[in-house]
């Protein structure tokens, strides 16, 4: 073959590769281009100064453009939102010369800010020069639209858990993994990271650990438990609070564990204790007024009869020793129904205004008498405020707490008796609930002796509940102090613990300095009698025929109802000559100042004078009574009686004995 033969081939040869190649690279470019234009993210190329070089379909539909061509037409600056967006991110691109994303805010062709984050690296020529950039941008706003509201709703979290005023905490295998401020505070400690970390038995008594655990190992086998335990908290210091915790399971940090819902209920359970008290003492005291009344009126009975029976009989006669031994009896047995009247509350009180300083002076030289020599005794009078009490019944509060105080110190000791002006805020009376805030007057009676249990101190204040031997005590004394206290508006509190003596504190209600004293008058005069009609109404017959007996003994007559509407008939009957109602206040169907109500219709001006056991009550509980009308309480004596009548036909006031 010839020389030029063989070139025309080899060109030949040439020429085909060289269309084969250029077809090659334009099957590559044209797969480039496809890759290009359906990438799912937007692409491009830029050079330095911002001159967009090339773009695709994805970022074209990103970025809002109608077109490539609108697209390529602006620079790259102007798409950045923030100012100097883009001179950042190019000296930051520059100096790493490599590939790295970053997230960065884009204007849209309508205006509109999107989040994208942004690929890019720098293309440099043969001799080094950046010959344009690349890079790739994928619209992250939805993301980032979930991420703000992740991170708004993680504050909302915080804010809730933090501001909340239940204690939060998660628990995993006995330790803390999590607690909020409350829960830390409820235990004591300044921050929640003081909590975290610790075995949570330690906020939980000692006692009550072994229950609690109980229930703990009952859910891990499956087995129902309970959602909600109320227990004894343990503070950092020791001190002790009661809890209601709710508990349920959660998956935290990709684990099992039990999240508690803690509120500190001591203050609730105080007020549900002090309220479930009063209604156990206030019904005691219902039936313990209703006794006294009953036995009033056998006493009534007893003594006058006792009394009647003495005037017939002759000085010399042997039956005065009974008689008397009759007397006597009966006179204990009215001063233990004055007793359960004083803890019911529904004795008959004459308050004034008074120093209660003198009160305590007063009784100083017999509580002397009283404690013996081996019990120191010592007064600290600092109260300058006064009272409205009655000055007998606050000198048996006095008295009764004392010989409480001695049978506490049977070897001896101390007893402080104190008096003070105090300001009770609403938030201790909050804590003493009923108490209401406001000045008051305190009296406090403290020994050094043996000391109440908490059972005792619940029970302090029952009627007939003592701790002495048998014979040594009626368990009267300390209910007839709180039904004195109660009765003068006031409050008692009792704190104790066994061997470091009792003390009990007494609130009177603290009057102004405005208020007037009074000295109620004596009654010296003998009992007389009269020839007037009075009309007596007693529905217990004993009472009802000793009471007539004594009256017409004295020279009056009288007209004997049983009832309220026989009374009201014998009225009309003789509404003319009749001149006392004589009543008794608590009656089957009508009380006696609703009698009185309605006699005074019938007899306008008709005198009244209310006996009874006790007072009693309304339907509504309230005290029965008439302010400032003549009152004789039960039992009484003839004297007593005579006198009473008279007075009140005098238009004197009756003693409220």
């Amino acid at each position: 073959m010839s020389r030029s033969k063989a070139a025309a081939e080899t060109i030949t040869a040439l020429r085909t590769e060289c269309r084969r190649l250029e077809q090659r690279l334009a099957e590559s470019e044209a797969q480039v281009r496809a890759l290009w234009e359906g990438a799912p993210v937007g692409l491009y190329r830029s050079k330095p100064d911002g001159t967009l070089l090339d773009v695709n379909r994805a970022l074209v539909i990103l970025l809002g453009y109608p077109d490539d061509k609108t697209l390529l037409s602006v620079n790259a600056a102007t798409l950045y939102h923030d100012a100097g967006g883009r001179e950042t991110w190019q000296a930051l691109l520059e100096q790493q010369d490599v590939a790295f994303a970053v997230e960065s805010r884009k204007r849209r062709y309508d205006g509109t800010i999107i989040w994208v984050e942004e690929t890019a690296r720098v293309v440099r020529d043969a001799a080094g020069r950046i010959a344009y950039y690349e890079g790739s941008m994928l619209d992250i706003t939805e993301r980032k639209r979930a991420e703000d509201a992740l991170r708004a709703s993680e504050a909302r979290y915080r804010s809730v858990v933090e501001g909340s005023i239940q204690g939060i905490m998660v628990h995993r295998d006995g330790k803390v993994v999590f607690a909020n401020g409350a829960l830390a505070r409820m235990a004591g400690y300044d921050d929640a990271t003081q909590v975290v970390g610790r075995p949570m038995w330690e906020f939980i008594a000692p006692e009550e650990r072994e229950r609690i655990a109980g229930h703990i190992r009952a859910r891990s086998r499956g087995e129902p438990t309970p959602s909600r335990y109320q227990f004894e908290g343990l503070r950092r210091d020791g001190r002790r609070r009661w809890l209601d915790c709710f508990v349920s399971p959660v998956e935290w940090d990709g684990a099992p564990a039990v999240l508690a819902s803690v509120i500190d209920i001591t203050e609730r359970r105080d007020l549900e204790q002090q309220l479930a008290q009063a209604q156990k003492m206030e019904a005691i005291g219902r039936l313990a007024g209703g006794v006294a009344h009953d036995f009033n009126n056998i006493l009534t009975a007893i003594t006058g009869y006792t009394e009647l029976l003495r005037e017939n009989l002759a000085p010399d006669h042997p039956g005065h020793a009974d008689l008397d031994e009759i007397r006597h009896t009966a006179d204990r047995a009215a001063g233990l129904t004055q007793q359960l009247l004083a803890f019911s509350r529904r004795q008959v009180l004459e308050p004034r205004v008074l120093d209660p300083n003198d009160v305590v002076l007063g009784t100083r030289k017999l509580l002397g008498r009283l404690i013996g020599e081996d019990i120191a005794l010592e007064t600290k009078l600092a109260a300058r405020g006064r009272v409205r009490v009655d000055p007998n019944q606050l000198g048996q509060v006095t008295m009764n707490l004392a010989v409480n105080a001695r049978d506490a110190m049977p070897n001896g000791g101390r007893l402080v008796i104190e008096t003070a002006d105090v300001d009770v805020n609403e938030a201790t009376a909050q804590a003493h609930h009923p108490m209401t805030a406001g000045p008051y007057v305190l009296l406090s009676v403290t020994d050094t002796g043996t000391g109440m249990t908490e059972e005792v101190k619940s029970r302090v204040f029952e009627p007939f509940f003592t701790t002495k031997p048998k014979g040594r005590g009626t368990g009267l004394g300390l209910a007839t102090v709180y039904g004195i206290v109660k009765q003068s508006g006031g409050f008692v509190w009792v704190d104790s613990e066994p061997g470091r003596g009792t003390r009990f504190r007494i609130y009177l209600p603290r009057v102004p300095d405005t208020a007037e004293w009074a000295v109620p008058g004596e009654v010296t005069e003998a009992p007389r009698g009269g020839d007037e009609t009075i009309l007596l109404v007693e529905d217990e017959p004993a009472v009802r025929r000793i009471a007539r007996q004594v009256l017409e003994g004295f020279g009056y007559r009288v007209l004997e109802a049983e009832t309220p509407s026989r009374a009201l008939g014998l009225l009309r009957e003789h509404a003319a000559a009749v001149r006392l109602l004589l009543t008794d206040m608590v009656m089957p169907g009508m009380s006696g100042p609703d009698l009185h109500r309605r006699a005074a219709q019938e007899r306008p001006g008709l005198a009244v004078l209310f006996m009874s056991g006790y007072p009693g009550e309304d339907a509504a509980g309230a005290p029965l009574g008439v302010a400032g009308a003549p009152f004789l309480a039960k039992p009484f004596t003839a004297d007593g009686l005579a006198r009473a009548v008279r007075q009140t036909l005098d238009g004197g006031a009756a003693p409220r004995s």
